[in-house]
């Protein structure tokens, strides 16, 4: 190259590049980035490596800089072999970005690889969160072939885990080693969803990032390379055998095998050794040669965690034996299922370490205790995502006698209950049986139209404190927010065993919604939280888009906020007004029937949102005029999650503690099974997530 060109377009003359010791690294200006900047990596010199050699040269602060796509490229982090990644400084953004680069001869050995590689990392753009390092560009130059993602300023759990062993400790505390891969897991779930196959999870592939003290955030952990991950297709992809099929001690048993057979389960197998080396210290198959561990991943168990860290919950002993097992079919499906099982295995932390309900019944010991303790639940199947019923339990050790007493303590109850369910209830009377027991044994007329006038005194009550049948809150500047009455009544919450895509957690049982209130027509959008708020949150911009990316803390400070602009009693609804709102007095899956086809006309999901939210109100609302109800953004309710109650309810409002609040609906990125009316979900309550928002409902005033 005879010239090169600066980053405003005038040219530089060519000469020797020059070490950087000086300008962005040790005293900040103004330069060709055009603001004051102090780099979080340390400048190197770039001029000898290869893989950039033809990249275009730019003055950055007095020195000259190699530069992919206007980006200069300030240091090298790190090359494997699928590539380099450099540090660079986005000059219209102002922002750190890393650079990952594909070697120019593995695009000469297979051209195709190519097209894969912009096939896959454009997909990797597509699959945004906050637990993913986000590709936002994939591009060529000069016939160097380059995606851009965002920096993290941090370390990767790998490193983690090596300054955690350094001490003397032999691994990561259980809690801290569960929140980093259920952060991971949070990612891996979005890429499944757009069809990525990761095949290279292990520690050095999530990275933690660092608050403005220094200190490691591992529940905002994220996973990395999903730009070099492959697609779910059956076809090859550039991370096959003849370039790079994963990390030995890591991969699944059948991608060892045979790298073109890894699909979803396989990354499930690697998030799991990879929680097994965040609590041992080491992969869970080792080895002195490469074949020696490949083999034992293949035809040997699994040394059992608790050889090597007793103190492991029982829980998480036994998500990590479904984890490894060397059949794909007998590990949890995707990432989805595994996150699931993952934040149960937190959650029962909390309750001294005995495996949710979910796990249970897995061993004779732990069998019996469970039919000690429910004895009314055998046969049941049991719950997949619990959460501590109360603080009481929390922490606690049981012992057998404990167990004993607290049998003991639940066949009296059930007892109690049975006795009284028994005795004549006038609810379940019908109108002959009422008026016979109302009957004096010496009925008259006198009698009868005392009756009667009782009657007609309380009808009339009744009618003056019957709510108007629609509520609009005005939130200022012609902005409103419209609520519809819903009645009292009573409903069948959760879903038949019969019910396609039933998941445990759905237990069936009777609830009573004692009194009428409203319900959010819509789920409410970005105008109406700003109006409130003053500000606007979400990733998908649209007045009339539902407001996303917003915490369940953030839900309640609206609901706060309105209550007090407007001074009445505004709330997130409950997990049972939710679903009795939901399903508008039908038991199918969806409000409008069991096919997945039915879920087309009244909700946007994974098969018609094009993946992103809808403004509100362009689906067909359920009988009870409310709209997106399924699909579009999932909505926040007011209960920590956790077991249903046994029996029949009234006004069920959940746990009284926990550490994850419900979620309900579904969202534009869900399949069907999860907008299902029964389905279940949940979340962390300071958690903000593009695909959730919710809605309110208003306890009705008598006029």
């Amino acid at each position: 190259m005879d010239a090169k060109a600066s980053l405003d377009g005038s040219p530089v003359p060519a000469g020797p590049r020059t070490h950087a010791t000086g300008g962005l690294g040790s005293a900040p200006g103004t330069g060709a980035l055009g603001t004051r900047f102090t780099p979080s990596v340390p400048l190197q010199d770039l001029s000898r490596d290869p893989l950039i050699a033809n990249a275009p040269w730019v003055m950055v602060e007095g020195q000259s800089r190699p530069t992919l796509g206007g980006i200069p490229l300030l240091a090298k982090l790190g090359q494997g072999g699928m590539g380099a990644v450099y540090y660079g400084i986005h000059p219209r953004l102002k922002t750190e970005v890393a650079v990952k680069v594909l070697p120019f001869h593995l695009a000469e050995q297979n051209p195709e690889m190519v097209q894969r590689f912009l096939r896959e990392a454009e997909a990797a753009v597509r699959a945004r969160s906050p637990h993913v390092v986000n590709v936002t560009e994939v591009n060529e130059e000069s016939g160097i072939h380059y995606l851009v993602m965002e920096f993290v300023k941090g370390q990767t759990a790998g490193g983690y885990l090596r300054k955690v062993k350094g001490t003397g400790c032999a691994g990561l505390a259980e809690a801290d080693a569960l929140d980093i891969c259920i952060a991971g897991s949070e990612g891996l779930a979005v890429a499944h969803e757009e069809g990525i196959i990761h095949r290279d999870i292990k520690p050095d592939n999530i990275l933690i990032p660092f608050d403005q003290s220094g200190q490691p955030k591992l529940a905002a952990s994220k996973l990395s390379d999903l730009g070099l991950a492959r697609g779910g297709g059956h076809g090859d992809s550039i991370t096959l055998s003849q370039v790079a099929m994963g990390t030995p001690g890591y991969m699944a048993p059948e991608q060892a095998a045979d790298a073109k057979k890894a699909r979803k389960p396989a990354d499930v197998f690697s998030m799991g050794a990879t929680l097994y080396a965040l609590l041992s210290g080491n992969a869970p198959f080792q080895g002195s040669a490469l074949l020696k561990i490949l083999q034992a991943t293949i035809e040997q168990p699994h040394r059992p965690i608790r050889e090597l860290r007793p103190e492991v919950s029982t829980a998480t002993v036994q998500l990590l034996d479904r984890c490894l097992a060397k059949k794909p079919e007998e590990r949890y499906s995707d990432g989805h299922a595994l996150l699931a099982g993952l934040k149960a295995c937190r959650a029962s932390l909390e309750c001294g370490g005995l495996p949710p309900p979910s796990m249970r019944g897995q061993g004779a010991a732990l069998q019996n205790v469970e039919q000690a303790v429910q004895p009314a639940a055998r046969g049941v199947h049991p719950q997949p995502e619990p959460v501590p019923q109360s603080a009481g339990l929390r922490g606690l050790q049981f012992g057998k006698m404990q167990y004993i007493a607290i049998a003991v303590a639940s066949l009296l109850v059930l007892s109690l209950v049975a006795g009284k369910l028994q005795q004549p209830s006038r609810d379940r009377e019908g109108p002959e049986t009422q008026s016979a027991s109302r009957k004096p044994q010496a009925a008259g007329e006198p009698v009868r139209q005392a009756a009667d006038a009782d009657a007609k005194k309380k009808a009339e009550a009744a009618e003056k404190t019957v709510p108007a049948k629609a509520l609009s809150l005005d939130l200022g500047n012609t902005v409103k927010l419209a609520l519809i009455l819903l009645p009292a009544g009573k409903f069948l919450m959760g879903s038949p065993e019969t019910e396609k895509d039933r998941l445990p957690a759905e237990t069936q049982h009777e609830v009573t919604i004692s009194q009428p209130f409203y319900m959010g027509k819509y789920e409410v959008t970005q105008e109406q939280y700003e109006a409130v708020m003053g500000n606007n949150p979400s990733e998908l911009k649209g007045p009339k888009n539902p407001v996303e990316a917003v915490s369940w803390e953030d839900g309640q400070e609206f609901c706060k906020k309105l209550s007090a602009k407007t001074g009445m009693t505004i709330q997130l609804p409950t997990e049972a007004q939710w679903e009795y709102a939901c399903r508008a007095g039908t038991k199918t899956r969806f409000h409008s029937g069991d096919e997945e086809g039915d879920l087309d006309s009244v909700g946007w999901y994974s098969g018609n949102a094009d993946k992103k939210a809808h403004p509100v109100g362009e689906k067909k609302s359920n009988a009870w005029g409310l709209y997106d109800i399924h699909g579009n953004v999932w909505e926040w309710c007011a209960d920590w999650y956790g077991e249903y109650q046994a029996g029949a309810a009234t006004d069920p409002t959940g746990p009284a503690t926990g550490n994850l609040r419900v979620l309900r609906g579904g969202s534009w990125r869900s399949g069907p099974r999860n907008c299902r009316a029964a389905f279940r979900n949940w979340s962390r309550p300071d958690q903000r997530h593009v695909s959730v928002g919710f809605r309110v409902v208003v306890a009705p005033e008598p006029r």
